[in-house]
């Protein structure tokens, strides 16, 4: 087993030496992202990227810099703090605002608005709004695309990562359900303790995600279409009308 981290918010994650999925994920997150720069009907005035971390990371960057200007969204104050530090030589705007409290009024509508692996680490409650404030911040003719966790079946999988050295603090029922090893617990969720673990406050540490099933996918974004996946993620899109 070894530990890496996101590269955009440093979270960590657990993984297999004989299967790293991470960089998966890079070259999954690569091949949509070239195949988006290519697009001859893309505009590239104005992006708005919806939880934008810690920086821009490499899959990003060839299709970030062909915008002239980034409005970028980021709630924490330590990841902002290192993405304005990121970025400062570009013409962006740093936004702190939930996904779903996001005033669209004052932006200029976004060419491409680019939400990812946000709406998995929200309460399900909060992912109509977050979508409808997607909406309303893009402009006629535009995309949104959205990286989401996902899982293979019809159905909805909650899961919850507790490093080791915080697993005691975790409730005795949960803790009956879960695995563990010498780094991390993982249990899963119900929908309910899902949304109320998310809406806190946290007792210990903890990552905790939204799998989203195909029966769900197409209930929750009806007009988006799924156009790549890769192990436990996937792309969906949609134009604006």
């Amino acid at each position: 087993m070894g530990e890496r981290a996101y590269a955009d918010t440093s979270d960590t994650v657990i993984l297999s030496t004989t299967s790293d999925i991470l960089h998966e994920w890079t070259r999954f997150e690569e091949d949509v992202f070239r195949r988006l720069a290519a697009d001859p009907e893309q505009k590239f005035d104005v992006l708005l990227n919806v939880g934008s971390g810690r920086r821009i990371t490499d899959p990003e960057r060839p299709f970030f810099d062909k915008f002239r200007r980034w409005y970028l969204l980021e709630p924490d104050d330590g990841r902002r703090e290192a993405l304005a530090a990121a970025v400062q030589d570009r013409d962006a705007v740093l936004l702190a605002d939930r996904i779903e409290q996001l005033d669209t009024g004052g932006l200029p509508p976004a060419d491409f608005v680019l939400c990812k692996y946000v709406l998995q680490h929200i309460e399900t409650t909060l992912i109509g709004p977050a979508t409808d404030v997607l909406r309303a911040a893009a402009a006629p003719g535009s995309r949104i695309g959205l990286f989401l966790a996902t899982t293979a079946s019809d159905d909805s999988v909650f899961q919850i990562v507790v490093p080791a050295e915080a697993a005691k603090a975790v409730p005795r029922k949960l803790r009956r359900r879960a695995t563990r090893n010498d780094m991390q617990l993982c249990a899963t969720l119900t929908r309910e303790q899902f949304d109320d673990l998310i809406a806190g406050p946290a007792e210990f540490p903890f990552i905790a995600t939204h799998h989203f099933g195909r029966r769900e996918l197409a209930e929750r974004f009806p007009d988006f279409t799924v156009t790549g996946t890769a192990t436990d993620v996937g792309f969906l899109e949609t134009k604006v009308a």
